[in-house]
């Protein structure tokens, strides 16, 4: 099984969340209307928000590596997107920058295939997001 990184409920403004690498600029277009966003040193992945106040504005973002999945993939999550991301010395940020909802995500320098989940395919709901590294 792969290595839980960071698991968390953060809060969510404008249906998005963001993988950042640290120190990097945030680049290329938010996500808007498509699930999930690849620029260099950034993911934006479409999420839900609050359904015009009737619900928390909560998604459960999870960041797992290094191993493998198992063919099935992961528990109750599709897959939407992958691409590459270089990472840094100082590894990686996580959650919403509007809100304010951010969490260091400690992952060794390299280069890495990232593979994004979700519970929905269709954009913006999501409640469930999993970024999986690998190395390249």
């Amino acid at each position: 099984m792969p290595e839980i990184l960071h698991r968390r409920v953060h809060s969510v403004s404008h249906y998005q969340i963001d993988l950042l690498v640290k120190g990097a600029e945030m680049s290329g277009p938010d996500a808007g209307g498509t699930l999930v966003a690849f620029a260099p040193g950034h993911i934006n992945v479409a999420t839900a928000w609050d359904e015009n106040g009737t619900v928390p504005p909560h998604v459960e973002i999870s960041v797992s590596g290094y191993e493998r999945l198992p063919a099935a993939g992961i528990a109750g999550l599709l897959p939407l997107a992958a691409g590459y991301i270089e990472v840094g010395a100082e590894g990686l940020e996580v959650g919403n920058y509007i809100s304010g909802d951010v969490a260091h995500v400690a992952v060794p320098n390299g280069t890495y295939a990232v593979t994004v989940f979700a519970d929905k395919l269709e954009a913006p709901t999501a409640r469930k997001v999993q970024f999986h590294f690998r190395a390249a």
